[in-house]
């Protein structure tokens, strides 16, 4: 029976022959799919390319059953046999097109609808799909370009112009994005995404006029979002003007008072340490995703290269992980630990770093606590992606001064700024200047190592970080 059986599996489907026999299974998949009956639809379409593989048809309708179920990397292969058998279809190419953008092979994704169009001309499908890509990689600017550009072949659409003014307010062109949201909701005033996009650019807009046109039943969000947008397309001014309202309207509201101030460049230490504890709990599930692949933080690899500049022998180190967050750095400090423990303000990430068990102990507490703990002793202290909710360091230096053994590693990163101080920057974190550090070190520590490499995107901009590797002087 098993000779049987492996017999049986490798007896290729006999070719469908008969025109009518690929007909009558594609009327019959093409049904199913209608019905929504996906699953059914794939069986129908997997029954066909086994028995008419050579036609490019059966590739193409087996892809838009896999696709319906979520399972693009079997689409795209079927979509590349289907362009293989020809490769004159500009539809197929769209398909594989955009199949390619789900994957977050954005490249790929563009090279294929260049293929549409040199089959097929230009079509708005395909500028719609490099207008994705070009998103999904924060090119807000191409973006744009590419929504526009649809427009012009395809028309106006709801989605289209919202689309184009969401691209258009990254970049910064705000009355033209608020003209784009504007036709979107002309076309659709019932779907809230585009009525509360209209909103938010219409308070923009209203900021940049001199009055920010708000009330008490503005949505908290929409005040941050047209804060930041307009702090990152330099309008400082109306984003003052958006704080200072929120602020008003919001007096309990801690990350108003908060942004307000760093708009209005009053004079602050840090970032409150409740805001940055409700800020990171509300981001502990997207965090790892949202920082490392939407974003790009470089900051583990970065730290691997300060770390081999050590030469210590492994698992024989005391660390302590400030601000350890999910546990990012874990990894690359654990074989360099004898004991491992981090500490955070965030109870919701140091659960995700407790799951990673890598960590002996992990601690819900303030840094500063953390280093005056009485009796701590340390080998090596890690601060990464952690002073930028810090302004002035020089407490958190003379502790980590204190609590370090005598040659002990503090390793660290800032979002790097010029000068000798430090600035609250318009999104509410802090960049400090290599002088200030270097300050800070004097009589403390020898600085080992310093260089400046990308730390992260935001809003589509490299964001310059500070890495150091500093060494503790003997104790006199």
């Amino acid at each position: 029976m098993a000779s049987s059986a492996r017999h049986a599996h490798s007896e290729p489907t006999p070719a469908i022959a008969e025109t009518a026999e690929v007909t009558d299974l594609v009327r019959h998949g093409l049904r199913r799919f209608q019905e929504g009956n996906f699953e059914q639809a794939a069986r129908i379409f997997t029954a066909l390319v086994g028995g008419a593989p050579h036609l490019a048809l059966s590739w193409n309708h087996h892809a838009m059953a896999l696709i319906s179920l979520g399972r693009q990397v079997e689409a795209e292969r079927a979509l590349r046999r289907s362009v293989a058998i020809d490769p004159t279809q500009p539809q197929a190419w769209n398909s594989l097109a955009g199949t390619l953008a789900q994957l977050g092979r954005f490249e790929e994704a563009e090279a294929a609808c260049r293929a549409a169009r040199a089959v097929g001309g230009e079509t708005g499908s395909s500028w719609q799909i490099i207008a994705m890509a070009r998103t999904a990689q924060d090119d807000f600017p191409a973006a744009a370009e590419a929504f526009a550009r649809a427009i012009e072949l395809d028309g106006p659409s709801a989605s289209l112009c919202a689309n184009l003014g969401a691209a258009l307010l990254k970049c910064g062109r705000f009355a033209e994005a608020d003209a784009a949201l504007a036709s979107a909701a002309a076309f659709d005033d019932a779907t809230p995404a585009i009525t509360e996009a209209k909103q938010l650019s219409g308070l923009m807009t209203a900021a940049l006029a001199g009055e920010p046109d708000a009330g008490p039943q503005t949505p908290d969000a929409h005040f941050k979002t047209a804060l930041l947008l307009l702090d990152a397309g330099d309008e400082r001014a109306a984003a003052a003007r958006i704080g200072e309202v929120w602020a008003h309207l919001r007096p309990e509201n801690i990350e108003a008072q908060h942004l307000r101030d760093a708009m209005s460049a009053r004079a602050v230490e840090r970032q409150p340490a409740a805001l940055v504890a409700q800020q990171f709990d509300a981001l502990a599930e997207s965090f790892e995703e949202h920082l490392v692949s939407r974003l790009g933080y470089d900051g583990p690899a970065q730290l691997r290269i300060l770390l081999a500049a050590c030469g210590e022998a492994e698992a024989s180190l005391d660390v302590l992980d400030l601000g350890c967050g999910t546990g990012l750095c874990a990894e690359a400090l654990a074989p360099h630990a004898r004991r491992l423990t981090g500490v955070d303000l965030s109870g919701a990430m140091l659960a995700k770093a407790r799951a990673r068990g890598l960590y002996q102990s992990l601690e819900q507490r303030d840094l500063l606590d953390a280093l005056a703990t009485p009796g701590a002793r340390w080998d090596m202290i890690v601060a990464f992606d952690t002073f930028p909710y810090l302004g002035a360091l020089d407490e958190t230096f003379a502790a980590a001064a204190q609590v370090l053994r005598p040659g002990g590693w503090f390793v660290f990163s800032t979002e790097h700024a010029q000068g000798d101080s430090y600035r609250l920057r318009g999104n509410g974190r802090f960049a400090h200047g290599a002088e200030y550090v270097t300050a800070l070190a004097a009589g403390r520590f020898e600085i080992v190592r310093r260089h400046t490499a990308p730390l992260r995107r935001e809003a589509g901009r490299t964001v310059d970080g500070g890495y150091y590797l500093l060494r503790a002087h003997a104790k006199v």
